[in-house]
C-alpha cells in the first residue's frame, strides 16, 4: 500500500459519498496517522462510521470492503456508537470527520 496524504483520503470520499450515504453511512471520520499525515505503507487506516440505523454485520463488512476498494488500502472499521466506549478522548478529539 502507498501511503496516502489527508487531503487525498477526503477527497477520494468525497467523491463517494452518495454511494455510502445510500449504504446507511452518516457520516465518516479518519482516526490517527491519518490525521495527522503521518501514515506510512505499514499503516491500516482507521475509520469510524456513524450508520443512519443500526448496522448488520453484511451491511459493516460490505461498507467496509467498499471503502478498501476506492482508497486502495486496508482498513479498520469501526462503528461511532460501538468504539466510543473504548477509545480515549484524545483520540476521539483529533477525528477528522470526511463527511
Amino acid at each position: 500500500m502507498v501511503a496516502k496524504k489527508r487531503e487525498e483520503l477526503l477527497a477520494i470520499v468525497a467523491a463517494h459519498r452518495q454511494d455510502l450515504q445510500e449504504m446507511g453511512v452518516n457520516s465518516l471520520d479518519l482516526l490517527g496517522w491519518e490525521v495527522r499525515n503521518e501514515a506510512d505503507s505499514n499503516n491500516n487506516l482507521n475509520v469510524l462510521a456513524k450508520f443512519e440505523r443500526p448496522c448488520g454485520l453484511f451491511q459493516f463488512f460490505r461498507v467496509k470492503h467498499y471503502l478498501e476498494d476506492i482508497l486502495g488500502c486496508p482498513i479498520n472499521l469501526g462503528t461511532e456508537k460501538a468504539e466510543r466506549a473504548y477509545l480515549q478522548s484524545p483520540v476521539l478529539q483529533e477525528a477528522l470527520r470526511s463527511f
